[in-house]
């Protein structure tokens, strides 16, 4: 006569005892789970009629942790740091785009030392920088030879521009990509 193998789950009670009740006779396994330690499946037993079983004690050992790694280009990670980076602004309005908070940032590439040199350049905030420089010059009449009105205006705002976006370019991209530096810092 072959007996039919059954699996119990085990629970405990409150003082960490397990009792079945009205179990009818036959072959179990017993398995235990508890969240932070290893599965647990004892050894095949049999159970007759009216039988106390005592089940041998039960030690659980701790699960092996899971971890996952997420493996990224440094490219695509600096990019990321770089969106962040533009949305920077002290005191939400004059940019602050070359200041990293992460103490380990990703290292930039040529191309994105560039971006980010060209997004600080022609941020709004910086035109209306060389708007009001231009507008000084203008109403102080520094260098005369621009003249006056619309066209010494106009001359006065290129002018700025150029060498403030020049030093800006040669300082946050071309230096920085020659000398392998990071403009971040």
């Amino acid at each position: 006569m072959k007996m039919e193998r059954k699996c119990i789950r085990w629970c405990p009670e409150a003082d960490g005892e397990f009792n079945f009740t009205k179990i009818p006779a036959g072959s179990y396994l017993g398995t235990m789970n508890a969240k932070g330690f290893a599965f647990f499946t004892s050894a095949e037993f049999a159970v007759a009629v009216r039988q106390v079983y005592e089940v041998p004690e039960v030690s659980l050992s701790v699960a092996r942790a899971n971890i996952e790694v997420t493996v990224r280009r440094t490219k695509l990670i600096a990019a990321e740091q770089i969106r962040a980076e533009e949305k920077q602004r002290l005191v939400g309005f004059f940019p602050n785009f070359y200041t990293s908070f992460i103490y380990d940032a990703a290292p930039l590439t040529t191309k994105q030392k560039f971006s980010l040199a060209t997004r600080g350049t022609f941020d709004p905030v910086a035109m209306i920088g060389v708007g009001l420089a231009a507008g000084i010059e203008q109403a102080n009449n520094s260098y005369a030879g621009c003249g006056q009105g619309a066209a010494g205006y106009s001359k006065r705002f290129a002018a700025k521009f150029v060498d403030g976006r020049s030093s800006d370019f040669l300082t946050h991209a071309v230096f920085p990509t020659i000398l392998h530096q990071d403009p971040r810092y």
